[in-house]
């Protein structure tokens, strides 16, 4: 078998994974749609009586929802087919887009319009975690660092042509063409998206909720321990909120720089988010080289610096082609903070909760936005624009800086970690039942395995049973026994318990050690979760359970011989 790491594939990303460039479509149609449905709902609110103030809460309106109901919303992530989720929340959303069109087109009151804007965003609540959560599913753990890259990629084009295609839309046929546009994405979306077979049926964590008790809230407070438990994610989580803040500021000071300082009225925001947006696209071509550092705490430490500082800069800055050279450099840190971010939590992760892991770091994500959003005004109002800058500026970069010793631990304790594991990883690799994972998913099966010695004699798996773990053979041989026939004998390096838990039925036969042995128990949600990243079942596992299953048919064909033959045989007549 090929060592992990050591396939080279010959085709494109997108060549292996045919499925990825919907996903990837839609991404980039809903960002730039999102964009440009933003830059006209500012501009409208702006046009109404206090329009400073209502920009505010068109922020809040927006990123509200998605705090209150983020974590909730990876709750729905990881219970429910993703695709028929994905796109029935496009088809909502773009029906209150042409809502949202008729109402602003015909003048009405500016509560209806928050109102419908409130609900779109709360449908949004489990679009990013269902959507972040799928990747490895799409393209399994060996390529979702490249797709999480390609992915941040089109983002941020659709974020640098977003805002200029919403300031065009804006000249050319006003505000309400401007939610036309993004229902119009919507649909477009929700049509790619209905293609993605491998984002449907459910989810890895509904191997296991079947069979528990754990119902919603269990559910949602699983996702929670896992964040504050785990090591590094806590911290990220931490990050993600901080940054995001400096983001919130953007989105109400941008508007007042581009209308006070800058003299570029209000459609000038466009104008600046799209140079944020340039800077996204400088760093395109290495966001893969990004993603894959061994050491990304400087990385991460950098890239915060890079989104915030520059912010700083603009309370001195009235020339509007500086301003714009210093968004740039925003537009890079936030690349890189985003799709580091992004990878960190997938690996840090289980699979079976990523979409309640990002639904609570997609509530981090707009909590902090919306904090930003909230103390912008404020303090523009209390203080200066340009001490408002500088306090957005100064939040990420206290962060940052605090959080330099922790995100250093975190780094050291994974390396150690992966050392500790590697002989474990190094014999899963060898083996053809795990043909095709990728390292860290085999690092996290490596993490749950349980070593056990089994005396000669003993029965490890009961025929009929619930099945929970996956047993690979390190030494000894067992027997394999249905309805008291005798069907293999199985030994070192081979497996056993596979059927139940991929079919989701009970144990189809007995296992017996016919001599002392020892083997690994794999809990059955991280190998089911192993298999689901792979994208594709390994041939060896499909051919070592067709056989199996092939063996365990002769036995129950030569039952109904025997019991044609005599009818009474083990009371079946009765």
């Amino acid at each position: 078998m090929t060592e992990v790491g050591e396939r080279r594939p010959t085709r494109s990303l997108l060549g292996r994974h045919p499925q990825l460039t919907a996903v990837i479509a839609a991404e980039g149609l809903s960002g730039a749609g999102d964009a440009i449905f933003w830059v006209g709902l500012l501009v409208w609110m702006l046009e109404q009586p206090n329009g400073t103030s209502l920009v505010a809460l068109a922020a809040i309106a927006r990123l509200g929802p998605r705090v209150v109901f983020g974590a909730a919303g990876g709750v729905f992530a990881d219970r429910h087919d993703r695709r028929r989720l994905m796109v029935g929340l496009d088809l909502a959303r773009g029906a209150l887009m042409l809502a949202l069109a008729s109402l602003t087109s015909s003048g009405s009151d500016v509560g209806i319009v928050l109102a419908i804007v409130v609900a779109s965003y709360v449908l949004a609540a489990p679009y990013r975690p269902a959507l972040n959560a799928g990747i490895p599913l799409i393209v399994g753990e060996r390529d979702a660092t490249a797709a999480n890259a390609l992915d941040g990629a089109v983002h941020q084009i659709s974020t640098f042509l977003g805002p200029l295609l919403g300031t065009a839309v804006l000249w050319l046929a006003g505000v309400p063409a401007a939610f036309v546009v993004n229902a119009i994405t919507f649909g477009c979306s929700a049509l790619l998206l209905s293609r993605v077979s491998l984002l449907g049926g459910p989810p890895p964590a509904v191997h296991r909720l079947e069979h528990t008790t754990e119902h919603w809230w269990g559910s949602f407070r699983a996702g929670i321990t896992s964040v504050t438990h785990q090591a590094g994610l806590a911290l990220m989580t931490w990050l993600v909120f901080a940054f995001s803040v400096a983001r919130g500021f953007e989105l109400v000071l941008l508007v007042l720089v581009a209308q006070n300082t800058l003299a570029l009225g209000s459609e000038g925001v466009g104008v600046l988010t799209a140079a944020i947006g340039v800077g996204a696209l400088m760093m395109v071509p290495f966001v893969a080289r990004i993603a894959t550092v061994r050491r990304p705490a400087l990385t991460v430490i950098a890239s915060l610096l890079l989104s915030s500082i520059p912010l700083a800069l603009l309370a001195v800055i009235d020339v509007p082609a500086a301003a714009c050279v210093v968004l740039v450099a925003v537009g890079v840190g936030v690349v890189g903070f985003e799709v580091l971010s992004i990878t960190l939590i997938q690996r840090l992760s289980r699979v079976e909760q990523l979409g309640r892991v990002f639904g609570i770091e997609n509530m981090a994500v707009n909590a902090g936005k919306l904090v930003g959003a909230m103390l912008a005004p404020v303090l523009v109002t209390t203080l200066s624009l340009s001490d408002a800058l500088l306090v957005a500026a100064l939040v990420v970069t206290v962060s940052a800086i605090g959080a330099a010793p922790g995100l250093r631990r975190v780094s050291r304790t994974a390396l150690a970690r992966r050392d500790e594991l590697e002989p474990i990883v190094t014999t899963l690799a060898r083996l053809d039942l795990f043909d095709g994972a990728s390292e860290p998913a085999l690092e996290r099966v490596a993490g749950s395995v349980r070593s056990r010695r089994v005396p000669a004699g003993t029965m490890v798996i009961r025929q009929g049973d619930v099945p929970d773990n996956l047993y690979v053979i390190r030494t000894g041989t067992f027997d394999v026994i249905k309805d008291g026939v005798h069907v293999a004998s199985i030994g070192a390096d081979d497996w056993f318990g596979e059927i139940g838990l991929l079919r989701q039925t009970p144990r189809t036969a007995a296992v017996y050690a016919n001599a002392d042995s020892d083997v690994w128990e794999i809990p059955g949600v991280d190998f089911l979760a192993t298999i689901n990243e792979t994208a594709l079942t390994p041939t060896a596992l499909l051919d070592g359970m067709t056989a199996r299953l092939a063996e365990l048919a002769e036995v129950d064909a030569a039952k109904d011989v025997r019991w044609q033959s005599n009818p009474e045989e083990d009371g079946r007549g009765s």
